[in-house]
């Protein structure tokens, strides 16, 4: 294998697997990482802004810089997970109101084709917020992109959130389950207004 086709793994097992509870596995350039600065003080159109130049589809512009010869479900090999569904998201911070976008994908590094579904829950501990669910068909050696869910945060409380994905195979068993964290953020602005409702609430009763 070429140095080029040993970054293009690396690079995609860091962005894919990295936001994943449990990853070990070092990043190719640590420079391209997601950097999340505290900015909780501004206001929450300016700090949409200033992470939304933080993000990246890690995946997408992975497979879309890749070349035939050299196909990124490689990189699935390499963790030991010959088939696995993939949640990506553009950045690892939102705050509250922002539509948490995110691309679901299926890896399938086997000469073999895999049918099953996976869900996607959105959760804070035992909490579930929201879901999505897809059938799944993956080809032999292929990676597709196979859906896009856009989860509403506007009435989530400050906090670390879970974007599990939790792939059955055709026969209905648990065939992979893994997790990706993604942070809540409340502005001050927002913190205040939810403080005077409360208040209104309490004198109201």
């Amino acid at each position: 294998m070429t140095g080029f086709g040993m970054i293009l793994i690396l690079t995609l097992v860091s962005g894919a697997f990295g936001q994943e509870n449990g990853a070990a596995i070092p990043s190719a350039s640590p420079a391209s990482l997601p950097v999340v600065a505290d900015l909780s003080n501004r206001p929450a159109h300016a700090l949409a802004q200033a992470d939304e130049s933080k993000g990246r589809w890690w995946i997408s512009e992975t497979i879309a810089q890749s070349r035939k010869d050299q196909p990124v479900f490689f990189g699935v090999r390499l963790a030991n997970t010959p088939q696995v569904a993939l949640v990506e998201t553009y950045r690892q911070a939102y705050i509250a109101g922002e539509k948490l976008a995110v691309r679901l994908w299926g890896c399938n590094d086997l000469p073999m084709q895999f049918k099953g579904r996976v869900q996607v829950p959105l959760k804070q501990g035992d909490k579930q917020f929201a879901s999505e669910e897809e059938s799944v068909r993956l080809a032999p050696e292929t990676v597709k992109c196979l859906a896009k869910y856009s989860f509403d945060t506007e009435n989530l409380a400050a906090g670390q959130y879970t974007l599990e994905t939790l792939l059955f195979d055709n026969t209905g068993e648990l065939f992979q389950r893994r997790m990706t964290t993604v942070t809540i953020r409340v502005t001050q602005e927002q913190e205040i207004m939810l403080m005077r409702t409360r208040l209104k609430q309490t004198i109201d009763q």
